[in-house]
């Protein structure tokens, strides 16, 4: 090896070293917000079709458009996401306590739990089933864990103002980060492209056919029980739209006990309609609106969605709902295109 090569070795490990160095560095610094960049990511490539729209409606105008897309996100999405998230703790104590002081139309589970436990010891005769239990267990990790969330309720607002700011920033100067990623990539610029089209496919599926789906039958949910007379409907439509990411079972998990609740303790009618509700409305949201929403999407079996939402919320914290699945997503788009790339390579 000649001399000027060794120098060149030795240039490029020093550069190396400072690169890897200074990168390390930054992503420490920036952690803290790397849930905010990452909605902020999700929001911009979900929201991109409508920021074109109006980017002509203004006249080519970025900043203005930006600006507009931004306030709207803020004004339809954050605003409402913190009133629910009020109603939610307030639902979740006003049950936890009404449950531990065993009083009021909090005990309806107590007195469901002893009419089913009654007919399950016809078949098995030392049977006992104590719903009420686990529903307080349940409620007692909820209250603890949405305390602490409003406890940071200033750390939450400052990440989402850092979210707001960098998705204006996306929305103005998008396609110039992404250019600048193509150069810095190894790649082809088509693969490069065929990632970028992977992503943007995985996160629209996640959030248009999964997410929003069990968001659009949560409130739902709520709503009819808000209509036919059951308690606490907040967090009943909460717990509707988790429970809908599970396979075959879905929406029943909260709507069958909550018909058999108003069959025992309020009238038939109501628990006929109730049914009827979850079977035509909130059933059929699910058959009409996922092939809408999902026409372009990356599509995900419903039990990889599901362990995914509970495997990305374990492991990054609540960004995971939408991180988990879209990270799974698009691995499973990486390795469809592997092949290629390989016999490109």
């Amino acid at each position: 090896m000649s001399l000027y090569n060794m120098v060149q070795r030795v240039h490029t490990i020093f550069f190396l070293i400072l690169l890897a160095t200074a990168l390390v560095l930054s992503f420490l610094i920036l952690r803290p917000y790397i849930g905010a960049l990452f909605m902020a990511l999700v929001f911009y490539i979900t929201l991109k079709p409508v920021y074109y729209f109006l980017l002509k409606i203004f006249g080519e105008r970025e900043n203005l458009t930006s600006l507009f897309v931004v306030a709207a996100v803020f004004l339809a999405i954050l605003a409402p996401l913190v009133i629910f998230g009020f109603a939610l703790f307030d639902d979740t104590t006003d049950l936890y306590f009404k449950l531990a002081d065993g009083v009021g139309r909090g005990n309806y589970i107590a007195d469901a739990s002893a009419f089913i436990e009654k007919y399950l010891r016809v078949f098995v005769p030392e049977a006992t089933l104590d719903v009420g239990g686990y529903v307080k267990n349940t409620l007692a990790l909820m209250v603890s864990h949405l305390g602490s969330f409003f406890s940071s309720l200033a750390e939450l607002m400052i990440g989402s103002a850092i979210m707001l700011f960098a998705l204006f920033f996306l929305f103005r100067d998008g396609q110039k980060f992404k250019k600048e990623i193509f150069g810095l990539s190894p790649l082809a610029d088509n693969y490069d492209q065929d990632i970028f089209d992977f992503v943007e496919r995985a996160v629209s599926a996640v959030v248009r056919g999964s997410l929003l789906v069990s968001v659009t039958q949560g409130i739902l949910v709520g709503i009819g029980f808000l209509i036919f007379g059951v308690p606490n409907s907040v967090l009943w439509g909460a717990l509707a739209a988790i429970t809908s990411l599970i396979p075959a079972i879905g929406t029943a998990a909260i709507v069958l006990p909550a018909v058999i609740y108003l069959l025992i303790v309020s009238s038939p009618a109501l628990a006929v309609g109730l049914a009827i509700w979850g079977i035509f409305v909130v059933g059929l949201a699910d058959n009409f609106l996922k092939p809408i929403l999902l026409n372009r999407g990356v599509r995900l079996q419903p039990l990889l969605v599901l362990l995914s939402v509970l495997g990305g919320i374990a492991f990054f914290g609540p960004v995971g709902l939408i991180a988990g699945p879209v990270v799974v997503s698009l691995g499973f788009s990486l390795l469809r295109l592997y092949p290629i790339v390989l016999k490109g390579a």
